[in-house]
């Protein structure tokens, strides 16, 4: 029976070090009660399946369980709530209740319980959030449960908005490549107040799709500057577009111009043009006959023999990406860099 009594106490001390006993003094005749009594205590916990969520504005819902080690005593109830930062979530249900008794049978404490999460797309540009869902105990007067609070779920619902925006300098093709077009971007951007950014333009590093419209999904990205599933605006927070799951936005009809400020410049009717040279399905855009790219040699050029696809900021179909070519040389209307926020 000492040895009985040496492993329960250690067992005891090493499970709920919060709690005291005297150890010199030898357990009752009814030591498996006392063994019981005590593997039951060591062993209570709230099952939670997951310790964090994350996921972004657009996701859609994720879950968690929640059950019991032990038998419950009757009332036995775990309320659900998000606190912590602005509510970028729901949770269902907001309470879960476990009833005594033989489980699985008559109760329900040992099945897990599953609480959805939802994250709130609020269409606004902002940061991530980081938030808790507390779980709280509401159990009474109630062994063996009571003091004993479920840990919080750590939740971080990441922003899927982000901003795109043009160059203020009318430029040839010469962007200074891919690279220099970037620079550009960010410089712009620095001025805005926007994080980094990067040229929406296709080259040979550069591309959205191999097929029309990634029939073959986002594994046809390469470099590509707009993110999947996210939604897109104006720096003044007009929404232009959502992209789908392979980052692009198949057209369609954009709900807004790219920039919207230039429809012509001081000169005559000459819309607002961006160097892009991609097609209007995202491909890279080619010469159909010599298949020599639509890029201006990879933005290097400003080469009167060479030429670069443009999209055209007056429209809302596929020609807000491809409208025709354009000599590289060409400085005389007003073609800029759009960029898109990362």
């Amino acid at each position: 029976m000492k040895l009985i009594q040496k492993i329960i106490t250690g067992i005891f001390l090493s499970g709920m070090t919060m709690l005291s006993t005297d150890c010199s003094k030898p357990f009752p005749d009814d030591g498996l009660f006392n063994l019981l009594l005590i593997s039951n205590i060591v062993n209570t916990r709230i099952i939670i399946s997951k310790t964090s969520l994350s996921f972004r504005e657009y996701s859609p819902p994720d879950t968690f369980t929640v059950a019991l080690s032990a038998e419950p005593r009757p009332g036995s109830t775990i309320t659900i709530s998000v606190t912590s930062g602005s509510p970028r979530a729901n949770v269902s249900p907001a309470a879960l209740s476990f009833t005594g008794g033989s489980c699985p049978g008559t109760g329900n404490w040992c099945t897990p319980q599953t609480v959805t999460v939802t994250p709130v797309n609020n269409d606004v540009v902002d940061d991530d959030v980081n938030s808790f869902i507390t779980l709280e105990n509401v159990w009474g007067s109630l062994t063996p449960y009571d003091g004993l609070n479920p840990a919080d779920v750590s939740l971080t619902v990441l922003n899927d908005d982000k901003r795109i925006f043009r160059t203020i300098a009318s430029s040839n093709g010469n962007l200074g490549g891919v690279s220099g077009a970037d620079s550009s971007c960010n410089t712009r951007a620095g001025v805005l107040g926007i994080g980094s950014s990067k040229a929406i333009l296709a080259a040979s590093t550069r591309r959205a799709c191999t097929t029309a419209n990634c029939s073959g999904g986002i594994s046809e990205n390469l470099d590509w500057v707009l993110k999947p599933n996210f939604t897109y605006y104006r720096p003044d927070g007009t929404r232009i577009m959502t992209t789908n799951s392979s980052a692009i936005f198949p057209f369609g009809t954009l709900l807004a111009q790219w920039d919207g400020t230039l429809s012509y410049d001081s000169g005559g009717p000459f819309p607002a043009w961006y160097w892009m040279g991609l097609k209007t399905d995202w491909i890279n855009a080619v010469d159909e006959i010599t298949f020599k790219p639509f890029n201006c040699q990879d933005w290097t050029s400003s080469n009167g023999v060479d030429n670069g696809g443009y999209g055209d900021d007056s429209k809302l179909d596929g020609r807000a990406i491809f409208t025709f070519i354009l000599e590289c040389n060409r400085v005389l209307w007003d073609t800029y860099i759009l960029c898109a926020e990362q």
